[in-house]
């Protein structure tokens, strides 16, 4: 799902039941710029989102990413993406590792894959890009960034929607707020948590007193 359908259809139904004219394309090509309530709306959508993304992080609902590693010591910063959390080190067999800051050190031998969480970036609403018309089809093209690229599947994103809904009913209806959000907390529970490619037999803190 594309980030920018995610925030329309959060917000869809909590202010906007009855207006028709509150279509995905008029929402994205600037129609209710000047709409003070939805533009509130639109801000406060991108707190719960987030949270709701690092919620299915922390409990292993995102798939984990891969990276091949040729030294004993690795900088985390060169990896394609932001490291999150080291889940574990494998070459045929787990390899032993600690991490030093931003630097993974292999105990045994000098190569393996790396399995991480990644580090999810804070979307805003500066991420939401307008569609671009085509003049010769008359067409729009929606260039807005695609969730899936982080893992994040359309299940995942419905039950964030029913997250983001939930808080943003929080100060007008306190009672189905609650029933929103932990309806989008049973739904992430039952989401098929990632299991690890294999199990460490050796791994050393990140931080060491005296080190």
């Amino acid at each position: 799902m594309l980030l920018s359908k995610l925030v329309y259809l959060s917000i869809k139904n909590v202010i906007y039941n009855n207006d028709s004219s509150f279509t995905y394309g008029n929402f994205m090509n600037g129609s209710f710029d000047n709409d003070i309530e939805l533009s509130l709306q639109i801000n406060n959508a991108f707190s719960p989102l987030n949270e709701a993304i690092a919620r299915l992080s922390d409990l292993d609902r995102i798939p984990f990413r891969y990276e091949p590693v040729y030294t004993k010591e690795v900088d985390l910063e060169t990896f394609l993406h932001p490291v999150k959390d080291i889940i574990g080190v494998f070459n045929f067999k787990a390899v032993p590792f600690k991490q030093i800051g931003n630097t993974l050190v292999l105990l045994e031998g000098d190569k393996g894959l790396v399995e991480y969480k990644e580090n999810i970036k804070t979307f805003s609403k500066d991420d939401l890009v307008p569609l671009v018309y085509d003049e010769d089809d008359g067409s729009y093209e929606d260039k807005n960034i695609d969730l899936k690229v982080y893992g994040i599947s359309e299940s995942a994103c419905a039950y964030i929607i029913e997250y983001v809904k939930g808080k943003l009913l929080e100060p007008i209806a306190p009672e189905m707020a609650n029933f929103h959000i932990s309806t989008a907390e049973n739904y992430f529970m039952n989401l098929m948590p990632n299991r690890k490619s294999s199990q460490q037999s050796a791994v050393q803190p990140k931080f060491v007193i005296g080190e």
